[in-house]
């Protein structure tokens, strides 16, 4: 009952049964009583990976490994009960630019470099591949390089025997690969997602569905492209990441060439509701 994730049916969850205030444990999702047989064990200590600790009034005792704890797994209403565990891990994917740079930054402020993961992710060869390298050193945190390739190559193949795929799909594909390693990723490191998007994208759509703009949390969600520079000049990372021209990184352009405004334009017209060309207005 500390980090969310879920500990499932071969508890021995017994509807109906009744509690003992010694042995057994009232289920925090239904109600019902899982019993001696979880292996509870009164004034153990607990441990963070494996164990957890009852949520019965007045016990504090440990409920042990041998749950069957699951990281992630999805909570019915009948069988299983939610931990909350605290312990979780930030994980993060890091391409390198000022976003998930900062987004990285603020997780290890948060959580302690320790707790936060850093993925990253080139399809193929990355040109600023160096920049997320730097970044992960910089912060001192655990990273993997999972190249996403493959992966991308072979559903393209199969999806293409059966539509054509067209250049919008084949633009969001690899995104949405690099999600899918990230849940991957996180599930089995007991880990929360990070989402990297900041409020000037978010409030022009400017992500990929089930993508980029995917994630359990979002500590950028209410921060401009411009306060998120600010933010990480404050956090001291190198400025060459923090003022780096912002690529989307699927098409080849910047951002601001997709979008035909700058980020300075809409920031303003975000926080002030100012803007004085009314063509750019139209499109925001």
């Amino acid at each position: 009952s500390v980090c969310g994730d879920v500990l499932v049916n071969a508890l021995g969850h017994t509807p109906g049964a009744e509690a003992d205030c010694v042995n057994d444990q009232t289920c925090t999702v239904c109600g019902d009583v899982l019993v001696k047989a979880l292996g509870h064990t009164p004034g153990a200590e607990a441990d963070c990976v494996n164990d957890q600790t009852c949520t019965r009034e007045g016990c504090n005792a440990v409920i042990t490994e041998k749950l069957g704890h699951i990281p992630g797994a999805a909570a019915t209403c009948n069988d299983p009960q939610v931990c909350t565990r605290e312990g979780c891990n930030a994980v993060v994917g890091i391409s390198g630019g000022k976003d998930s740079s900062v987004a990285a930054a603020l997780c290890v402020e948060a959580l302690g470099k320790d707790r936060v993961v850093g993925v990253l992710m080139p399809c193929g060869e990355q040109h600023d591949i160096d920049c997320a390298q730097q970044l992960v050193e910089h912060l001192g945190i655990q990273n993997s390089t999972i190249n996403i390739f493959d992966a991308v190559e072979a559903l393209k193949k199969q999806v293409s025997q059966s539509v054509e795929m067209n250049a919008q799909a084949l633009t969001n594909l690899p995104p949405r690969i690099r999600m899918s390693t990230l849940y991957a990723v996180s599930q089995s490191v007991n880990g929360r997602v990070v989402n990297t998007c900041n409020l000037s994208e978010d409030w022009v759509g400017y992500s990929t569905r089930y993508g980029d703009a995917a994630g359990d949390f979002s500590p950028l969600c209410n921060l401009t492209v411009q306060e998120v520079k600010e933010i990480g000049a404050l956090l001291g990372l190198p400025k060459n990441l923090v003022q780096k021209t912002p690529i989307d990184g699927l098409c080849g352009k910047t951002d601001e060439d997709n979008l035909g405004f700058t980020y300075a334009m809409l920031d303003k017209y975000i926080r002030e509701g100012v803007i004085e060309d009314e063509e750019i207005k139209a499109k925001i």
